[in-house]
């Protein structure tokens, strides 16, 4: 139908539609296209027809393995480049994980840096040995071996390994513990 149809679609900033794959506490997983500014709660509730079992939702890590994960206050949020990153989320890959009440967000940040940190180039030290560190630091509080001060050293590594690494990939690792830390910091507290 050409441009001028596809930007009669989305928001004026974020036009036209995305794909995105949403795995994880679903009814209906998979692949699904949607509108720009289209709000999260419609996404997860009324196109994947909510969490199974009768759960509640807790949260939805959105962005690839990189992205942040957002609490249930955040459902209002409209699904586009800038509200995403306000958030403290991305587009990115156009991955989503939906989480019921059940799940422990402290092991999803370990689980999704695990992967990162493997993944890093080594190129620079920030992300190489940034990432190797935080990595260390939640595996210990995810054994309920946390110290205090941990979670004062997990965001000021984190910034800095962002602030620091020379790619995309550096600079958005951290972003599952940051997000995790901002929103569920009373579970990191719980584990330690």
């Amino acid at each position: 139908h050409g441009a001028s149809w596809y930007r009669g679609m989305g928001t004026r900033e974020s036009a036209g539609t995305a794909i995105f794959s949403i795995v994880g506490d679903v009814v209906h997983p998979g692949l699904v296209e949607i509108e720009m500014g289209v709000q999260l709660k419609a996404l997860i509730f009324d196109i994947c027809g909510g969490i199974p079992d009768k759960k509640g939702f807790k949260a939805v890590q959105i962005g690839g393995p990189s992205g942040g994960c957002l609490p249930a206050n955040s459902l209002d949020t409209p699904i586009d480049f800038d509200s995403l990153t306000k958030a403290g989320a991305m587009m990115g890959s156009g991955g989503m994980v939906v989480m019921d009440e059940d799940t422990c967000m402290v092991d999803v940040a370990r689980y999704f840096l695990d992967f990162t940190q493997k993944e890093s180039c080594g190129k620079c030290t920030f992300c190489r040995i940034g990432t190797h560190h935080l990595l260390h630091i939640l595996d210990r509080i995810t054994k309920g071996e946390g110290r205090e001060g941990d979670l004062e050293l997990l965001e000021r590594l984190s910034e800095d390994i962002k602030r620091g690494s020379l790619c995309g990939l550096g600079k958005t690792a951290p972003n599952p513990v940051l997000t995790s830390l901002r929103y569920f910091r009373d579970e990191y507290e719980a584990h330690i």
